[in-house]
């Protein structure tokens, strides 16, 4: 986000108020922010994946029994490597949740427009 952010505020001081700009300096400009747009939105479909993932598998979530004592050798390499332990896997998840999450729209969508209006969202933010 940070990455967008500055392009963004480069291309605004860029333009300013002016009408007319030299193609060669604004266009390699538009063309980090097109990358970094790429990449959020590529996050962005990451995190809804793993968030449609989670609540699938939390209609499970109480028929599941744990199979793995704390001692098992998986659940120690996990907790060596940072995860938290097995009582706090599902304390902040709740499918009421992940049912709050936000939809994504097809006009703000750079890999479902074409063309020109690919940059839709980036120009609605100038």
């Amino acid at each position: 986000m940070t990455t967008y952010d500055n392009e963004l505020n480069t291309l605004k001081a860029l333009v300013g108020a002016r009408t007319s700009l030299p193609k060669g300096q604004v266009y390699p400009v538009f063309e980090a922010l097109s990358k970094a747009w790429e990449d959020l939105d590529a996050e962005h479909q990451l995190l809804l994946a793993r968030s449609r993932s989670i609540k699938a598998l939390m209609q499970f979530k109480d028929s599941f029994t744990r199979t793995l004592s704390s001692q098992s050798e998986w659940i120690l390499k996990a907790k060596k490597a940072g995860m938290p332990a097995q009582d706090h896997w599902f304390e902040n998840s709740t499918t009421d949740q992940l049912d709050n999450q936000p939809k994504q729209h097809a006009a703000t969508s750079p890999s479902s427009a074409a063309g020109g209006a690919k940059h839709s969202g980036i120009l609605r933010r100038l």
